[in-house]
């Protein structure tokens, strides 16, 4: 039996002697990863082709992405008073309230999205290249 890390989340994966060579993809995340094991020494995990991202990179996105809505949802609250003050009215006020709320929510979001990446980053460093038979 070969146990061998993901080397994109890090789940012990067992495989059988018999699938060395082959693709194998991790039950914990959707990286496929190919099996290698030399005779007489441990097996090595090597990324297939098709490997995802990074988990700290996935997320990393996922916080810019928020911190874009929120500058977008500022500029709509701004627009919202605006209106409300230039119509005399209140239903784009409180649109823009509401989107300000919104805004501020998605701001929190993407920091604390940044902050567990940069963790992720930090506690998952990328394994060290195999080293080469001499």
């Amino acid at each position: 039996m070969i146990k061998v890390p993901c080397l994109n989340c890090g789940h012990i994966i067992e495989a059988l002697d018999e699938m060395s060579g082959q693709t194998v993809k991790c039950p914990a995340c959707p990286s496929s990863q190919i099996i290698r094991s030399a005779a007489g020494s441990p097996a090595v995990f090597f990324p297939a082709e098709s490997r995802s991202v990074p988990a700290w990179q996935a997320i990393q996105r996922k916080g810019e992405t928020f911190a874009g809505l929120s500058g977008l949802l500022v500029v709509v609250s701004i627009g919202g008073v605006v209106a409300g003050i230039a119509l005399n009215n209140i239903i784009p006020l409180i649109v823009a309230g509401s989107a300000l709320g919104l805004a501020l929510w998605l701001y929190q979001s993407a920091q604390f999205l940044h902050i567990r990446a940069l963790l992720e980053k930090s506690c998952n460093p990328p394994p060290a290249p195999p080293e080469k038979p001499s």
